[in-house]
C-alpha cells in the first residue's frame, strides 16, 4: 500500500492510503502502530458525513482485531459508501490518540478546490 510519510512542518500526523477488504479490514497497520494500538485495543468509532473518527479509549465498545487490523463495521462502510477493494486515506493523530478514515471521493472533492493540473482543461 502507498505510504505518505512526508509530514508538513510541525505536524505529527501519519498519512497512509490503504485498501479495505470484503470484511472491512484495513490492510496497512502502520497508522495503528504509530498510535501504539495493539490487538485488542479498545476503540470507539464516530461517523460524520465525510469521515470516520476512531478514538482509542479504555471504554470503547469495539477493538482492534486479534491480527492487529482496524476493521470498519458494515454500518460505517455503508454510511461512507466504502466498498470492498476501495482505498481510504488514514490520518493517524498520535497527539489526540485518534485515527481519521477518509473515503477517496472526499479527497477528490477537497482537491478539486485547489485547481489541480487537468482541472478546467489546464495542461
Amino acid at each position: 500500500m502507498a505510504r505518505l510519510d512526508a509530514r508538513p512542518a510541525g505536524s505529527s500526523s501519519i498519512y497512509v492510503v490503504t485498501a479495505v477488504d470484503v470484511r472491512g479490514r484495513l490492510a496497512d497497520r502502520s497508522g495503528l502502530q504509530a498510535l501504539a494500538w495493539l490487538p485488542g485495543h479498545p476503540i470507539a468509532v464516530h461517523i460524520t458525513p465525510t469521515m470516520a473518527i476512531v478514538e482509542g479509549r479504555a471504554e470503547g465498545p469495539h477493538a482492534i482485531t486479534r491480527q492487529g487490523h482496524l476493521r470498519l463495521r458494515a454500518s460505517v462502510r455503508h454510511a461512507l459508501s466504502i466498498n470492498a477493494g476501495d482505498r481510504v486515506l488514514l490520518v493517524a493523530r498520535p497527539e489526540y490518540d485518534l485515527l481519521v478514515v477518509y473515503p477517496i471521493p472526499v479527497l477528490d472533492a477537497i482537491l478539486r478546490t485547489h485547481d489541480l493540473p487537468g482541472d478546467r482543461g489546464a495542461a
